[in-house]
This record gives structure tokens, sequence and C-alpha cells, in this order.
């Protein structure tokens, strides 16, 4: 089964763990701007601060920013991603305090 990403972000197919709580509220996503928010007949859950979501038809995760994309039946864990790009200065810093090995 694949993993489904939109922006920043990701739905990774999982099992869902014995012990989540069932959570009564539509999943919304914080992005950088908007929310990612899923459309459709799915059952949100909560465990040690993940959030899981089981999709038991098709459902739509929509954000105005990207393209809407189908989230097909099946249990995932839903992440937030970020992609950084450090500046060549930064970089550069990293470099020159690396510890030294002899």
């Amino acid at each position: 089964m694949a993993a489904y990403r939109q922006g920043d972000v990701v739905f990774i197919p999982s099992s869902l763990p014995r012990t989540a709580r069932r959570l009564e509220k539509p999943l919304k996503v914080r992005g950088e701007t908007n929310d990612h928010i899923l459309y459709g007949n799915y059952q949100l859950y909560r465990h040690r601060h993940r959030t899981y979501v089981v999709v038991a038809e098709e459902s739509k995760l929509e954000h105005p920013q990207h393209d809407t994309i189908s989230i097909p039946p099946g249990t995932y864990l839903v992440k937030r991603v970020r992609t950084y790009v450090l500046d060549n200065r930064l970089a550069r810093m990293i470099n020159v305090y690396r510890p030294l090995i002899d």
C-alpha cells in the first residue's frame, strides 16, 4: 500500500494501535497557510500524540494550494512533514563547528 502526500501532510499506511481512542471530530491538519481537510467516510483516532485515520470509503483530501487527492480505504498514520533548505552560510557554520576526530 502506498503513502499519500499533499504538501506538508502525508498519510502513511499503518495498523491502528489497540489502545487508540476514537475522536468525534473532522480531520483538519494545519498547513503552512491553510488547513488540509479530509472529506468522506472515515474515523479519526489518537494514540500517544499520533493521529490515525481509518478510511471506510474513498475520501478526498483538499487544500486550496494543492490538487485534491483521493485517499483509498485503509488505515493510515497522519503526519506533517516539512522540507527545509539550509542556505550556504548556515551549511558552512555546521561544517566549521563539527567535532574533530583524531
